[in-house]
């Protein structure tokens, strides 16, 4: 059973998992704790048996019989059985949502540094390895040209290596994502937001200026031919906190115009 904390963050811990990227150890910690304790609450053992009617039962067999009456021992072995089941449930249910509240905190406190220290780090290695890939073999072949070409097996992995690696990219987009970073002053319609030289790949990428959609030069439905295009174009994908983005915009455009009021 999964929290809700740790579905929101699915991406990211899947990542770490698969050692694709470290994560803080304070974020480690309290997600093997909460993973640990919940486990626990899954391993609580059932409600004892209640031995009363056996007892009952036997007494009356008793008493028919002219025999001593039994032993009461098993009923307040059982009630403290049960109060001691209760008590457990009770505690690890508090810890595991202790955990979880710590984990939550701890991910949006330190969301900038996650994003810095942590995916951004995993995004520029990945990009090194989708330039090198994509250098392998010629723009917009599919696997069956590569293979057709006689171009060797080298190329062949490489072509195999950007699907790979467009999967992992996306979800370090997504993981990113889910960070609460919160919104950026100036560039809030995202411009910066993926590439940091997003405004040399495409001259028309601010949308505020346009009417309707535009249509970026890269591929948008199939993910592997976006990441060959955006690699064999020099483009640079970061993780950036809102702050970096707002810096970003004003390097570009320069100062956001100031709107003057309105005078009736």
């Amino acid at each position: 059973m999964s929290s809700k904390i740790t579905m929101q963050h699915a991406d990211l811990f899947a990542l770490a998992a698969d050692g694709h990227l470290t994560l803080p150890a304070r974020v480690v910690g309290l997600r093997k704790a909460a993973e640990r304790l919940r486990l626990e609450q899954a391993a609580l053992p059932g409600v004892p048996d209640d031995p009363r009617p056996g007892v009952l039962a036997a007494y009356v067999d008793a008493a028919g019989n002219d025999q001593e009456l039994p032993s009461l021992d098993a009923l307040p072995a059982r009630e403290a059985a049960l109060r001691e089941l209760k008590l457990r449930a009770r505690v690890l249910t508090d810890a595991t949502t202790l955990a979880e509240d710590q984990l939550a905190s701890t991910l949006s406190q330190g969301a900038e540094e996650i994003a810095g220290e942590h995916l951004g780090p995993a995004v520029a290695e990945l990009w090194e390895q989708a330039v090198a890939a994509v250098a392998a073999y010629p723009a917009g072949a599919s696997l069956s040209d590569v293979v057709r070409s006689g171009a060797g097996r080298k190329s062949q992995d490489a072509w195999l290596k950007v699907e790979e690696l467009a999967t992992k990219y996306d979800s370090l987009r997504s993981a990113y994502s889910r960070l609460a970073l919160g919104e950026a002053e100036i560039d809030g319609g995202g411009e910066f937001s993926e590439l940091r030289n997003r405004d040399e790949l495409w001259s028309e990428s601010r949308s505020t200026n346009l009417t309707g959609r535009p249509t970026p030069p890269w591929p948008e439905a199939d993910r592997r031919a976006r990441l060959e295009w955006l690699a064999r174009h020099g483009a640079q994908p970061w993780c950036p906190t809102p702050d970096q983005r707002d810096a970003r915009w004003r390097e570009v455009h320069g100062e956001p115009a100031k709107w003057a009021p309105v005078t009736r």
